[in-house]
């Protein structure tokens, strides 16, 4: 057992006997600075990632603001509701409800309801539209362009 004790021994004199050698005391500096280069490189590229992400978020958000102001340039107010001029003059025969869209800038389509009353119910708020000025149209309105569903903008 002395033996293998010795020779543990002469292995760690050996070792520090080999780290004052002065051309590996450079490497283990050398070695050092690039492990602390690694470390910020990846800091770095994580920070930029991390900016990336913003980046995308905030042109998303741009785009979709611009939709939407682009949208409202297209509401046109007429006779008690508000409908969306299309690109050749007409307006879309879907109305949207006057409450939603002043309250809050969301377009809601309203949805006909021939239950109880005649006229149309915003399927949000529940506000009801009815009467003769709500069905007859002297500005010319695009054929149907597909139902009542809801369509939130």
């Amino acid at each position: 057992m002395g033996d293998a004790i010795d020779t543990v021994k002469a292995g760690i004199e050996g070792m520090r006997k080999l780290a004052s050698l002065p051309e590996l005391r450079q490497y283990s500096e050398v070695l050092t600075d690039l492990n602390a280069a690694l470390l910020e490189t990846q800091s770095l590229v994580f920070d930029n990632r991390e900016l990336r992400e913003a980046i995308d978020e905030k042109e998303k958000l741009i785009a979709e603001l611009r939709d939407k102001l682009k949208f409202a340039g297209k509401i046109k107010f007429y006779e008690g509701l508000y409908y969306e001029e299309l690109d050749n003059g007409l307006l879309d025969p879907r109305a949207y409800c006057t409450n939603c869209w002043e309250g809050s800038n969301v377009a809601l389509h309203l949805t006909w309801v021939s239950q109880g009353f005649y006229g149309w119910e915003c399927p949000a708020c529940s506000s009801k539209f009815h009467g003769q000025e709500y069905f007859k149209h002297d500005k010319p309105f695009a054929p149907n362009a597909g139902g009542s569903e809801s369509k939130n903008r």
